[in-house]
Formats: C-alpha cells, structure tokens, sequence
C-alpha cells in the first residue's frame, strides 16, 4: 500500500489490503438475490396458473343434447334451358337440433358444415333450386342456456330413386357429418361435431353415436 513519506509516495510494507470476505459471507450476501428471484418465479407461476383456471372456468362448452332428422318429398322443379334444363326430382332434408352451452361465458358459433355420404341414385341439388333456404350460420349461445336449431338441405334423385323413395321408402340411408366452429370469450376456437344416419324416407329418425351408426348402416368405411 502507498503512503506519503517527506514528500514523496513509498510503498509501506507493514500495512495490507483488508482481507477478502470470507466464502460463506459472500453466499449470504448472493442468497437474497436468489431468493428474489426465485419468489418473482413462483408468482409468474401462479399469476399464470391462476389464468387457466380462469380460462377453464369461464370458457363455453357447446354441444348438440338432442335432435332429429326429417327427410320428405319436395316434387319436382323444372328449368327450362341452360345446363340443368329439364324436371328434377326433390327430396327435402330438414335438421333440428337442441344446442347447448354449459360453460359460463357465450359462444359465437359459425357456419354448419355438412359432409354427406348419398345412396346410389342421390347427389346435391342444383344451386339455384336452393337460393331461398335459411343460413347456415347457428349464431350466439348464451351461457347456461340451449336454443332450437334447424337447418335445411335439399337432394335429387334420380327418376328410378326417387319413385321408391316415395313408395318404398326406407330402402336407403343417408349418413351425414357435420361440424362448425365456435369462439367464447377469450376468442379460442373449438370445433363442435356430430352426425346422423337416417334412412331416406318421410319419419324422423333421432340423432346418435356416429362409430355405432357406422358399424350398423354402413357397409363399408367412410373414406
């Protein structure tokens, strides 16, 4: 250490440094740091835990509690030029459906997105015979609630098809898949399934386990 002598600095050799601290007051001194940082951890941690409880509790949760599916006769529709000039002949779906929410905030759900699977003899009616059917879009469900639901499609047949379809009905079935989306509060996005099996006549046929109607209809897998 340096020291002033007579005017000038020497080296004064019977003083020293103070010693270094020793190890243990050091880890002391590191500990609070530690322990600070650990605590803002476990608060992060709960802060987020706290916020999927929240999420969990509060979010919606929709499904379809009871419904039935009704097919009858439309008739005929007759265009008289362009490329589906000619009589066709109608078949007349309608859905209804009991939606529910048992979560405690609502849901906005989507469009009805259906996936057919059609018996021989059986394809889509021409866009423009379906111009006036309702929207497809079920809308808002508001918490702890239910709403009726209906949604309607309509198919052609072929001559042959649909003359026993109208006579002979129950001959053949049509499976439908459906699905929509819908978004709750925190604007997350769960898809809401379900589907039928009904056979292609005029009684209401109710809605049931999809893995059950596909192992009793249906002949072969669904692609």
């Amino acid at each position: 250490m340096l020291r002033k002598r007579h005017g000038l600095w020497i080296i004064d050799e019977d003083r020293k440094t103070a010693d270094q601290p020793h190890w243990i007051t050091i880890v002391i001194g590191m500990l609070s740091p530690a322990l600070a940082i650990v605590a803002l951890a476990v608060s992060l941690l709960s802060l987020k835990t706290s916020d999927l409880s929240l999420r969990i509790a509060n979010r919606a949760y929709v499904g379809v509690v009871s419904g039935n599916l009704h097919f009858a006769d439309f008739g005929y529709a007759v265009q008289d030029k362009g490329p589906d000039a000619g009589t066709h002949c109608i078949v007349r779906m309608d859905i209804f459906a009991a939606i529910q929410n048992a979560g405690n905030s609502p849901a906005v759900i989507g469009g009805f997105t259906p996936n057919y699977r059609l018996p021989k003899g059986w394809s889509t009616a021409p866009a423009w015979i379906k111009t006036k059917l309702n929207n497809s879009v079920i809308g808002v469900v508001a918490p702890k609630s239910t709403i009726n639901w209906s949604y309607t499609e309509l198919f052609e047949l072929t001559p042959e098809t649909y003359y026993a379809f109208r006579n002979f009905p129950g001959q053949a079935f049509v499976y439908m898949d459906a699905s929509a989306n819908y978004k709750d509060v925190f604007q997350e996005t769960t898809t809401l399934k379900w589907c039928w099996v009904a056979a292609g006549n005029e009684r209401r046929t109710t809605v049931a386990d999809c893995a059950r109607n596909r192992q009793i209809v249906l002949a072969t897998p669904l692609p």
